[in-house]
């Protein structure tokens, strides 16, 4: 039950199509972002929509939760993801 709770709320840094990247949700709706070249890149959204909320559920795999820094503070994510993750 509580791997379930992972996907209700929160941020988490995940791996979702073989990369690395930065999910956001609350009740059925959320944002995947791939970090590349110094920005964020949105890879899938979804607003209030359980069917896809669900069929997501198995394409991806929780690594760890993510810092609450902010998503516009580029810089941290850059050392974040260079660090953590050895991505380029």
């Amino acid at each position: 039950m509580a791997n379930k709770d992972l996907f209700i709320s929160g941020r988490y840094i995940i791996e979702y199509s073989g990369k690395r990247c930065h999910f956001s949700s609350r009740g059925y709706s959320y944002a995947i972002r791939y970090f590349q070249n110094g920005v964020f890149v949105e890879l899938d959204r979804g607003c209030s929509d359980k069917e896809k909320y669900d069929v997501l559920k198995s394409r991806i795999k929780v690594i760890q939760k993510a810092p609450r820094e902010s998503l516009d503070n580029l810089v941290f994510w850059g050392e974040f993801f260079q660090a953590k993750h050895n991505l380029k």
